[in-house]
């Protein structure tokens, strides 16, 4: 008797099927180490604070005032031997204020000294408790411990291939009948240990595959030179100027392109015809007209200007559990507090947005701690399906040796 024709839907599902096993077990061991490492690496931040609560916790006073900004710049500079480079100021008032200095054998990033704002202490910030654990665990991720040349194209192949499982995984899991899609959407605890098994890899895959999915293309910004400058071309914006270096930009991706429109800041009172000493407004009045123009709570982080600089740039995030992270860019004048220039990133083109967006985007700060949480379940999940994909394939080997 003739075998049953397949359609053409069965005949695509079934190669997709077949390229989904095969490329996920050439896979297997390299994403399961980058999505555990990924995981790990989530909540980065807020381990290292808890470890260290003597530099990033200081004892507010009664009175709730902190010393003039002023004042603190000074004592930073003596105790570093270089005047501060830009400042971010925590909007809980029990938290240190960060400092980044560019000493003598800094890299371009400089160093970032924590401070009491209340007493001016600088805070022993050197050697921070779960530093080195943690870079150790970004280098897994990023290179595997490799030499870079090596791990950073396997790693990058490997997040290639990820995107691949990702849309076969989604094909292969669509029931032939939409009355069945029910049975799709839930683990079945009591099937037996190879359906639970089958439920764990296809049912949690189906739940993470989105914000998987955005993880792994925005990682291919760090994995070639070509994926990059592609991302740039279909959000067709300028690709910004980058120093040496593989590291991943500290802040938004965009930020460098963001803040050249508020390049006025290096504009100085000196040598202006006419020109009568200047009073400029401290920075507490500077921050409270800020405050006017962006009423919201957040994270400042201000670009110290030079002492006869006429502008004041400044950069200001949203704070708390559910907050976006892009941020508004504002420069005021010294003189008066006049806004010279401001951006809102709400403002902003989506392609910008979305270019200025790829680093928490990846790494799931986009949201805040509610989009962290998310991206944590969600990177568990990823560094489980190699594992449950490879035991569902070796239990079909089993059963095939014993039927021979």
């Amino acid at each position: 008797m003739a075998g049953k024709k397949r359609g053409p839907w069965t005949v695509i599902k079934s190669f997709l099927f077949w390229l989904h096993k095969w490329l996920g077990l050439a896979s297997a061991l390299v994403l399961t180490v980058v999505c555990l490492s990924g995981t790990v690496y989530v909540f980065r931040n807020e381990v290292v604070e808890l470890l260290n609560p003597s530099v990033f916790k200081v004892e507010v006073p009664d009175a709730e005032l902190t010393l003039p900004l002023e004042a603190l710049i000074a004592q930073v500079s003596e105790a570093s031997g270089a005047r501060p480079r830009s400042v971010t100021l925590d909007p809980r008032a029990d938290r240190s204020w960060v400092f980044n200095v560019q000493r003598e054998g800094d890299g371009r990033r400089g160093s970032n000294l924590h401070v009491n704002p209340y007493t001016g202490e600088v805070l022993p910030s050197d050697h921070l408790r779960g530093n080195d654990f943690f870079f150790w665990v970004f280098r897994l991720h990023r290179w595997l411990l490799l030499d870079t040349s090596v791990g950073r194209p396997i790693v990058g192949w490997a997040t290639i291939i990820m995107l691949l499982l990702i849309v076969t995984g989604l094909v292969v899991w669509l029931p032939k009948k939409w009355g069945k899609l029910k049975q799709r959407l839930v683990v079945h605890w009591r099937g037996g240990r190879r359906r639970f098994t089958f439920d764990l890899h296809s049912t949690l895959g189906f739940y993470s595959a989105l914000l998987l999915f955005v993880m792994a293309f925005t990682g291919l910004f760090w994995s070639f030179d070509w994926s990059r400058q592609l991302i740039y071309d279909v959000l067709q914006v300028e690709a910004p100027q980058r120093g040496g270096g593989q590291e991943a930009p500290q802040r938004g991706v965009g930020q460098d392109r963001n803040q050249g429109k508020l390049a006025l800041a290096s504009d100085s009172v000196q040598g202006l015809e006419g020109a009568v000493p200047v009073s400029f407004l401290t920075y507490a009045e500077l921050l409270a007209k800020a405050d006017s123009v962006l009423p919201y709570k957040g994270v400042y982080r201000l670009t110290l200007p030079s002492p006869d600089a006429a502008s004041f740039q400044l950069s200001k995030t949203h704070s708390g559990f559910f907050a976006y992270s892009g941020n508004d860019q504002l420069e005021l004048s010294r003189t008066d507090g006049a806004v010279r220039a401001l951006e809102l990133f709400r403002d902003k083109p989506l392609n910008e947005q979305l270019a200025a967006s790829i680093k928490p985007l990846h790494t799931g700060e986009i949201f805040g701690t509610f989009s962290k949480i998310l991206y944590f379940i969600a990177c568990l999940i990823a560094s489980s399906l190699p594992i449950t994909g490879f035991i569902l394939w070796w239990w079909k080997q089993v059963k095939g040796r014993k039927k021979a």
